[in-house]
């Protein structure tokens, strides 16, 4: 009885060397990015994928090459791939427009007021709920407790100083 081979499903069998140039590229332009300050994170989200998909996706160019389980749906490398290049298009027509490489924001002493209360704001909630006490609104974080009581429809009321 003459034993025949089973063929094995073996990723590297379906890899064209053309499918493995796309992946080259779009990785290297991957790596680039990252390297300009963009996060996996970032591109996930911009992608509408999930940041390990696309490490595993990186990592080696028969990933996620299996075919689909739905008639007529491209393997999931191919969807991270066509994800990944639009999301590059989108970001190569964003740097082509004229004036981006003016800045948006100037800082002045107004904007770096505004931005010292939030942060004030922030480290008093994050004090008073390190100690218990439960903030609703920047007034309670702001006004002495003792100096507020509630009442009816206004909420809020001074009480008279003794």
């Amino acid at each position: 009885m003459l034993m025949q081979k089973v063929p094995q499903d073996n990723d590297e069998d379906r890899v064209t060397p053309e499918q493995i140039a796309r992946w080259e590229a779009l990785r290297n332009r991957l790596a680039d990015e990252l390297a300009r300050g963009f996060t996996l994170r970032r591109i996930a989200i911009d992608t509408s994928l999930e940041p390990a998909q696309i490490e595993e996706w990186a990592k080696a160019s028969t990933a996620f090459r299996k075919p689909s389980r739905w008639c007529g749906e491209p393997p999931f490398a191919e969807q991270i791939e066509s994800k990944v290049a639009a999301w590059f298009a989108e970001l190569d027509a964003e740097r082509n427009q004229p004036g981006m490489d003016k800045p948006s924001f100037v800082e002045t002493g107004t904007a770096r007021d505004i931005i010292a209360g939030f942060q004030r704001a922030r480290a008093l909630r994050r004090a008073a709920v390190r100690h218990g006490q439960w903030i609703t609104t920047l007034r309670d974080a702001v006004r002495p407790k003792d100096s507020i009581v509630r009442c009816g429809p206004s909420r809020w009321a001074k009480t008279k100083s003794r």
